[in-house]
């Protein structure tokens, strides 16, 4: 009776321990916990997967900022590692002003898979919102003389065919919010309405609900939401990465604060009944 009442007043650091190794481990190593995959993650794969070929161009809008980046970075690693698998070849720009800095993180892990210049080019931030975004579309070179290293733009062995948005066989965004650049509703406004073109994206979880009609009407053919939206996709890519972490590494947690309320409701049920033995009184 007396180690169950001891389970009452255990030292908080050891609990703050257990906690941050719990969350820790998977991050180092992920466990790959089974969760099921949704239907907007496998209708964006699966688009991919059936409709981008060899030497492909797809438009890819890094419309995020620093402070999205833990939730939007998985999900920007797990499309880009499609689309290098699937022998794309990206255009990187940016309508928000983070963009540009935060396409370099992403793309540098790829950086063999997709050779600069040859699969991939960052050509920056383009200013202007939805106008800035629908005069790109038209003319390209007219918006970006050079890109972000100060190549001349035309001169990029890989945009030699690139013309204009008919080129493109898909326009990727990853958005943070309207504050961030252009939100879901512009793209799919100047993307799918305005040029017939696909349009899949990558959001905060928190934009889901407001941006679910689109994928359901059929306007998006790509839906991803999230760190759980993220892992999903890496799943049906194989390739575990830093959403399936998180999601090891929050189960881990959940399943550890389970475990401290069970033992501490025994702790103070075992306290009960000895204060009502020792008095007398039934528990």
């Amino acid at each position: 009776m007396r180690s169950l009442e001891k389970l009452q007043a255990i030292d908080r650091r050891i609990l703050y321990l257990l906690l941050a190794l719990a969350v820790a481990i998977p991050l180092y190593k992920p466990i790959g916990l089974p969760f099921t995959v949704g239907a907007e993650a496998r209708d964006s794969f699966n688009y991919v997967e059936q409709n981008i070929k060899p030497g492909d161009l797809v438009l890819m809008s890094f419309d995020m900022s620093t402070g999205s980046l833990p939730e939007l970075e998985p999900v920007a690693i797990a499309v880009m590692a499609h689309l290098a698998k699937k022998g794309a070849s990206i255009i990187g720009i940016a309508t928000a002003p983070d963009g540009p800095m935060l396409a370099w993180q992403i793309w540098r892990p790829f950086e063999k898979e997709l050779p600069y210049g040859e699969r991939f080019v960052n050509l920056g931030f383009l200013a202007g919102g939805e106008s800035g975004l629908a005069a790109f579309l038209e003319n390209p070179y007219a918006v970006f003389r050079q890109d972000i290293r100060g190549n001349l733009a035309q001169n990029i062995p890989m945009l030699k065919g690139f013309k204009d948005v008919k080129d493109l066989k898909m326009m990727v965004s990853i958005n943070t919010g309207p504050t961030g650049g252009c939100s879901v509703a512009q793209w799919v406004r100047i993307g799918f309405t305005t040029h017939k073109k696909a349009v899949w994206i990558g959001l905060n979880a928190v934009m889901a609900p407001g941006s679910m009609p689109y994928y359901r009407s059929g306007q998006l053919k790509g839906y991803v939401a999230g760190t759980r939206g993220a892992g999903e996709y890496e799943m049906l890519l194989k390739r575990p990465g830093l959403a399936i972490a998180g999601m090891d590494a929050q189960a881990m947690a959940h399943a550890l604060i389970i475990l401290f309320i069970f033992l501490g409701n025994i702790g103070m049920f075992a306290v009960k009944r000895a204060k009502g033995q020792r008095g007398g009184v039934k528990p």
